[in-house]
């Protein structure tokens, strides 16, 4: 049988081993990962439709090798915070003194609010979106945490990326067990400079400590569950003056085919392609066949 490039069926390469579109579904397009979702909503997005997160919505699968840090893991997507900034921290506390928590984008673990800044992480990784100082333009951060086993502060090694109001922008992560370091690049529609010089923008962070490569934690896109219990923070729930802070979200990939930083570099700038995107299943970075 022949296979073509950029043919999701062919057998050539590893990447993606799941990929969303969010184009009115929460279904595979790269294997049989379908996610099982709740409340779902979609709206317009970068490429076709994306899924939309006001504080209910959310989509999970049980634990797969796909999601797992064994090895490494590299996901990417489009993101829309689409409200106006500043977020403006609050409120630091709800109802019955419970501290507000990070917000979860992709998660396969959870990260808690302690209060006075500190962070407690369990499971394997996750990208969060979280409060920050009050910007002009700049809405919180968006957090890629890989657990240390260490018991402080943060519990988790991370990279951080901010995000502009209502841009889409185009976020990709990556941890290399080999290497012992984790990556976030990001390209805006806003800024410029950072589509013309994306390393203006790349941020990275030693792992530290032990990682745990495998568990049964399940992979969440728009939640995040709390540690040892049963509150989640679903990405859009909070509020400021009454007034919600929807998110969209679109093309979400993984790739467990982790290179080079050099490498991963390329793939990233393959996604991004100049602004335009690339849907889901394009994941190469110069292999060939349908990695291409």
């Amino acid at each position: 049988m022949p296979f073509k490039w950029n043919n999701p069926g062919c057998p050539c390469c590893d990447c993606p081993c799941a990929c969303y579109k969010f184009d009115g579904d929460a279904e595979d397009s790269a294997s049989s990962l379908d996610l099982t979702s709740t409340a779902p909503s979609y709206s317009t997005g970068y490429l076709d439709e994306a899924s939309k997160h006001t504080g209910t919505q959310f989509h999970e699968h049980d634990d797969n090798a796909c999601f797992n840090l064994s090895g490494g893991i590299n996901v990417w997507f489009w993101l829309k915070s689409d409200y106006n900034a500043p977020y403006d921290w609050g409120p630091p506390v709800s109802e019955g003194e419970v501290l507000v928590q990070p917000e979860g984008i992709v998660t396969k673990g959870s990260w808690e609010n302690l209060g006075s800044d500190q962070r407690d992480f369990d499971g394997e990784w996750g990208i969060f979106w979280d409060e920050t100082t009050p910007n002009t333009k700049l809405n919180g951060n968006i957090w890629f945490a890989v657990g240390n086993g260490a018991g402080g502060l943060f519990d988790a090694d991370v990279v951080a990326q901010a995000p502009y109001e209502k841009e889409w922008e185009f976020y990709f992560f990556w941890a290399s067990i080999k290497d012992k370091k984790i990556y976030s690049m990001k390209w805006s529609e806003y800024d410029d400079t950072i589509a013309a010089v994306p390393s203006l923008n790349e941020q990275e962070a030693d792992l530290t400590g032990t990682q745990t490569l495998y568990s049964d934690e399940k992979l969440f896109i728009g939640n995040n569950k709390e540690t040892g219990g049963d509150e989640f923070a679903k990405l859009g729930e909070q509020t400021y003056d009454s007034e919600p802070r929807p998110w969209l979200i679109d093309n979400v990939g993984f790739c467990k085919d982790i290179g080079t930083q050099a490498e991963m570099e390329e793939r990233a700038e393959n996604l991004w392609n100049d602004a335009v995107g690339r849907a889901c299943n394009h994941a190469g970075f110069g292999r060939g066949g349908c990695c291409g």
